[in-house]
């Protein structure tokens, strides 16, 4: 620049403060980067998680395809809201706690305001009400990929379901249709038929879903 350094000391000065800016420097940007980096930590730990998937499919040479397919369940899965997994939240709450936080996960899994989620069994009395607690404690969220099976034919549908995402085709002998989002299936086998089922009944997911499912027994 204009003003120089003319002698020894001068220069010492000058060294020491260029050496001292550069540290301070450093160590700003370094703080900047690690506080944007970890803006959103959920985000860097899923895909902390993924690069991880990624050098497990290399090491053991699973095919790409295969590969891609994992890697779009566990991103739906994490980023579905419904499907994250709560348990390592959970166990450290006290059970009046666990209550509160499983009620507002399902009111939020199905709104009251839906025209259909408010026929849901669970909704009838309200949030507030003794079933309605039951139900969030005992509802157990699971995800599937478009194309997935739920039930084969033969074979009898092993939980009431109730679909929080997505949509299933449900097939039997007289009739094929669709199931939407905030509606339930499984209810007649699991309530009244008891070991008397239909077993031409498939259940296939028309695309990505999440659905809460709760046995007839519990």
């Amino acid at each position: 620049g204009d003003i120089t350094p003319k002698n020894t000391n001068e220069m010492l000065f000058t060294l020491v403060a260029m050496l001292m800016g550069t540290v301070f420097f450093a160590h700003g940007l370094t703080n900047m980067c690690t506080i944007l980096f970890y803006h959103n930590k959920f985000q860097v730990d899923t895909e902390s998680a993924m690069d991880e998937l990624f050098d497990y499919f290399r090491r053991h040479r699973i095919p790409v395809r295969l590969g891609e397919k994992i890697q779009r369940f566990i991103w739906y899965k994490t980023n579905g809201h419904h499907c994250e997994d709560h348990t390592r939240y959970m166990s450290e709450l006290s059970l009046q706690l666990r209550e509160d936080m499983s009620t507002r996960l399902l009111s939020n899994a199905f709104p009251i305001i839906s025209r259909s989620s408010k026929y849901m069994i669970f909704n009838l009395f309200g949030e507030h009400s003794d079933l309605y607690r039951r139900f969030s404690m005992r509802l157990s969220a699971e995800c599937h990929l478009e194309d997935e099976i739920l039930v084969m034919k033969g074979d009898r549908i092993p939980a009431i379901y109730y679909i929080a995402d997505g949509s299933v085709t449900y097939t039997d002998r007289k009739h094929s249709k669709t199931i939407q989002k905030h509606c339930s299936f499984g209810e007649i086998q699991n309530v009244f038929n008891g070991d008397d089922y239909d077993d031409s009944i498939v259940i296939r997911a028309a695309s990505d879903i999440c659905v809460f499912h709760i046995t007839g027994k519990e």
